[in-house]
């Protein structure tokens, strides 16, 4: 991200929030009237009753009726603002929820639509794992600046009335409060600092432990996890993280405590200079109602302050999270330059011209001045040695990386001319990592588009599974993984890489990309899914990757890559009169199976 530049200045985070919540939830803005009018008023009258009261009831003639009727004004508007207080506090408190959540959709909505190489980062993962701290809780970040908010300008009316009551005493005693303050501010501001200094170790450490809490509870671990013993190797490296995590964490609280003894230190002084201060003002003569009104007044005066300092200082800290996750949102994550709609064939022509590519913060090129063309309607093989590159020759025509050197033209036209997410619906591509959600098996052909139940039958029977869902109590209602439904079903790796092509037949995509995703087959299982698959795409340009080589010889044309890029390309018969790379890997291929095939029969 250090690489992007934001060219556009943006108005300051408390300005932006301040106009979202206006824009989404203006009802809080006379929520927050109220609280701030009840929560300012109820604390004074609580300092100044008490004087009046003693009046009355050491007067000469105390008058029972003025008693109560003092008592009964104080508990009205006592009840009064607590009740409103409370309930404006509570009912504008799920309602900033509700707007930090809607912060949330907006960093998630980011991340699932963003340049996938920011995806394979991992100097990302610490931005928006600094992001995500903004919206992660109800009492950081965006949420809690909304309640400081509220309790600053609360207090801010309370100290006005409090400053009026201690200065008609003398300002000094209001000098005295204020320096002990104005040190635990500065106090609070070094410390917070000092924290925030340390927000990449502790995003570092947070990232790595939640990987490891995801191994520990994720289903498709356990296996591994016990049959290999990894056990106290999770835990071993998850001890190590925390461990790091509460070194990082513990100088910041040694940090603290240094700190707020010297904060301490100014507490105290002020305490001592106002109770002195009052003690001699009743011994020169000052009544006990006065007394007790101006103590209460200089103690509510030294809270409030602190009260107020506290957030202030809390909403700075937590100003710089939100100006992280501003930041975030802010950046350009998604490069889609192009305006061209998709083209209108049916089929689609590939041409890679002259094209080098390295992956970001590497120095290593995967390809140099690769030249490779796929005619309209041609069946392209991939394959070759493994690291050599056939994945990312798949990632580069998909533009989940672009490239920097050379060109990727489709009918004739650079790839990056064409409108992103129109150029990414040309292509239906099954990759050998399948993902199977914790969805309805509908949901996972369709991917969130609605058809009919027929047309999802008839890509499950054209993939060979639909005996396997036929057999689910649920049928196409019935739900896959464990994660969320106790009932859900758990495919095999098969099923899966059978459930992800009747995925990309469900697309009627213009090109279809298989890469590797029958690898969990034996060859002749692959093979045969091949053929099957290459006659349903019928006319549609097709790229088949994969390191079995008979599983593609079928093909119109078979490009073979090793660690120096593509080397031989041509039809099966023509490599195999090469005898070079291609026919070499062919004939060990084909005796491993034949060796294979023997001892199944000896077996049998």
């Amino acid at each position: 991200m250090e690489n992007v530049k934001q060219t556009v200045k943006k108005p300051h985070a408390l300005v932006r929030m301040l106009k979202y919540l206006k824009d989404n939830d203006p009802a809080i803005i006379w929520f927050f009237v109220v609280y701030t009018i009840c929560s300012s008023i109820h604390p004074v009258v609580g300092v100044v009753f008490p004087k009046y009261l003693i009046t009355l009831l050491l007067g000469e003639n105390v008058v029972i009726n003025s008693v109560l009727f003092v008592v009964a004004i104080f508990f009205l508007i006592s009840a009064v603002t607590s009740f409103l207080e409370s309930y404006t506090f509570y009912a504008s408190n799920t309602r900033i929820t509700y707007l930090r959540i809607r912060y949330l959709f907006i960093q998630f909505k980011l991340f699932l639509t963003m340049d996938y190489k920011y995806v394979e980062d991992p100097t990302f993962g610490n931005e928006y794992e600094l992001a995500f701290e903004a919206c992660s809780s109800n009492n950081k970040g965006i949420e809690q600046i909304y309640h400081s908010m509220f309790e600053i300008v609360a207090k801010i009316l309370s100290i006005i009335m409090y400053v009026v009551l201690v200065s008609m005493l003398t300002p000094w005693a209001f000098l005295a409060i204020f320096l002990s303050v104005i040190v635990g501010y500065f106090t609070s501001k070094f410390v917070e600092r000092y924290r925030y200094s340390k927000r990449m170790e502790l995003a570092h450490a947070n990232r790595k432990t939640r990987y490891y809490n995801e191994v520990t509870y994720d289903f498709k671990f356990g296996k591994d996890i016990r049959l290999y013993g990894l056990g106290e190797k999770v835990m071993d490296c998850y001890r190590n993280e925390i461990f790091n995590y509460l070194k990082v964490f513990r100088r910041i609280k040694n940090k603290e405590y240094g700190w707020a003894l010297f904060d301490l230190f100014f507490v105290l002084l002020s305490d001592i200079t106002v109770y002195a201060f009052l003690i001699i003002k009743y011994l020169e003569g000052m009544d006990l109602a006065s007394f007790t009104m101006y103590l209460g007044a200089c103690l509510a005066l030294s809270t409030a302050l602190k009260t107020i300092i506290g957030d202030l200082t809390v909403m700075r800290n937590e100003m710089r999270y939100v100006k992280d996750f501003f930041r975030f949102i802010d950046t350009p994550l998604v490069t889609n330059d192009g305006t061209l709609p998709p083209p209108e064939d049916e089929t689609l022509e590939v041409e890679f011209q002259n094209v080098s590519f390295k992956y970001p913060k590497t120095e290593k090129y995967i390809y140099k001045n690769l030249n490779l063309k796929i005619a309209k309607g041609e069946k392209l093989a991939i394959v070759g040695v493994n690291g050599a590159g056939k994945t990312t020759l798949v990632k580069l025509l998909t533009r989940l990386f672009d490239v920097e050197e050379g060109e990727i033209l489709v009918n004739g036209v650079s790839i990056k001319q064409y409108e992103l997410f129109g150029y990414l619906s040309m292509f239906s591509v099954v990759f050998q990592n399948i993902n199977i959600y914790a969805f309805p098996v509908r949901q996972n052909v369709t991917m969130g588009h609605d058809r009919t139940d027929e047309e999802v039958w008839d890509c499950l029977i054209k993939a060979g599974l639909e005996e396997k869902i036929a057999s689910l109590s649920g049928g196409l209602d019935h739900m896959l993984l464990k994660v969320i439904d106790e009932n859900g079903v758990e495919l095999s790796g098969g099923e899966n890489q059978k459930l992800a092509i009747a995925r990309a037949l469900f697309k009627q995509a213009k090109m279809i990309i298989l890469d590797e995703p029958t690898s969990a087959l034996d060859a002749l299982a692959e093979a045969d899914i091949y053929q099957r698959f290459n006659e349903l795409v019928s006319d549609k340009t097709t790229i088949y990757v994969s390191h079995r080589l008979a599983s593609t010889k079928f093909c119109d044309k078979i490009a073979f890559f090793n660690e120096n890029g593509l080397v031989e390309y041509g039809t099966h018969d023509e490599l195999m009169a090469l005898e070079g790379h291609y026919y070499n890997m062919f004939v060990t291929q084909g005796k491993y199976y034949q060796t294979e095939e023997n001892d199944d029969e000896t077996v049998a």
